[in-house]
């Protein structure tokens, strides 16, 4: 007799200062995905991080009806601030949940965090050198987090880093070259992620912000059904934090250069994503400093790749590839 198993209703959820963007897919398939997107209150949420918790619940529980994704499997980012990333060494050949037993062992013996009943994850390439790359977060922002979401009848099942998640969206599309080293920078309304990939391995991890508020930007919805922030000052003033930034860059990709790899080693392109609405001004910025190839990871790239969605996207896809292999093309 045959049976039939019924596949998860999965959601990927990305929160940030400005907006909550949700993708709702079958497990295994994304061709039959459903996004949605709803702006937030200023300072609702500060650094992902939610300040008010009962305006929150009841938000997302309107939007949970809304979007009928009550008891879909659940999927979401570490506050990228939060994140600590380390080299470590461990025995032997080790499985990935081998390497996360290892470290909880070792924390306070030979492995010190910063902060007490940290969330680890593990991120082994080479399962052969005996060196892995330890990320970790303190628990209690996104303890709080998950009780919320549980609250509105989600059920949390992964929760993923949002670096690893662009690594991954990436490698699926087959933007990585061999022996090539890359610097990936995220540009958010209000922050840039910097993440230095090399060989399969997390060389780099830094988080910075941008000087920017929330209740300095317009969330606009346009006749198409598209959604963008329009900052509602001199632009100017938005220009400047964006080009203090970019020159940071420059000082990353020397630190890298010179002070890590004592000038053997270098970053050989640039790429950069995100859903900055001054992205254009980005590109032009660094164009006239650095001297390397620049990929960008744009909405003309995406449909090549995942027709149903944008590039504002690739770090949901990211986490919805997780664990499965997904194809969108």
């Amino acid at each position: 007799m045959f049976t039939f198993k019924k596949k998860k209703r999965t959601v990927s959820i990305e929160l940030t200062d400005f907006y909550i963007r949700a993708l709702s897919f079958t497990e295994g398939d994304l061709l039959e995905s459903l996004l949605f997107e709803h702006p937030l209150p200023a300072d609702l949420v500060e650094e992902e991080v939610v300040q008010d918790e009962m305006a929150f619940y009841e938000l997302i529980k309107t939007l949970v009806k809304e979007w009928s994704i009550a008891k879909h499997e659940l999927r979401f980012f570490v506050p990228d601030h939060a994140i600590l990333m380390r080299t470590i060494e461990h025995p032997g050949k080790l499985s990935t949940e081998a390497i996360k037993e290892f470290v909880e062992m070792e924390l306070g013996s030979t492995i010190h965090l910063p902060f007490e009943q940290p969330l680890i994850d593990v991120y082994d390439p080479n399962p052969n050198d005996q060196a892995a790359t330890l990320f970790a977060a303190p628990s209690e922002d996104v303890v709080q987090l998950m009780r919320l979401y549980e609250d509105v009848q989600l059920e949390p099942a992964i929760l993923d880093i949002r670096a690893l998640c662009n690594i991954r969206f990436l490698q699926e599309i087959r933007l990585f070259g061999n022996d090539k080293t890359y610097l990936i920078a995220e540009w958010s309304v209000n922050a840039v992620s910097v993440c230095i990939y090399s060989g399969g391995n997390v060389d780099f991890l830094r988080y910075q912000p941008l000087e920017t508020q929330n209740r300095d930007w317009r969330y606009l919805t346009t006749e198409s059904g598209e959604h963008t922030y329009v900052y509602e000052g001199d632009i100017r003033d938005y220009h400047m934090p964006l080009t203090d930034q970019t020159m940071e860059l420059e000082r990353i990709l020397n630190f890298y250069q010179f002070s890590l790899h004592k000038g053997e080693k270098a970053v050989d392109e640039l790429i950069m994503m995100g859903d900055n609405p001054e992205m254009d001004f980005i590109i032009e910025q660094i164009t006239s400093m650095l001297d390397l190839p620049i990929q960008v990871v744009n909405d003309e790239m995406m449909r090549q790749h995942f027709p149903a969605f944008k590039a504002e996207h690739a770090a949901l896809i990211g986490l919805s590839l997780r664990g499965d292999s997904l194809h969108g093309a």
